[in-house]
C-alpha cells in the first residue's frame, strides 16, 4: 500500500530596515514608489534587527 504524508512548506523572508526608516516613514513613504507600495498602511511592520532578533517590540 502506497502511503503519501503531505507536509507544509512555509517560505517567509523579512526586510530589515536601519531604525531610521521607522523613525522617519513619511519621508521614505514619499520618496520611494515600492516602499510606498509596501508600507502606506500604518499597521505594516517595519522591522530593524534589533526586533527581529528578539530584543525589541513591535511596532
Amino acid at each position: 500500500m502506497l502511503r503519501y504524508h503531505a507536509r507544509m512548506i512555509i517560505d517567509a523572508h523579512t526586510h530589515i530596515f536601519p531604525p531610521a526608516v521607522s523613525e522617519d516613514r513619511d519621508a521614505y513613504l514619499r520618496r520611494d514608489t515600492t516602499f510606498r507600495e509596501l508600507y502606506t498602511n500604518p499597521k505594516a511592520r517595519i522591522a530593524s534587527a534589533d526586533r527581529v532578533d528578539g530584543r525589541g517590540g513591535h511596532r
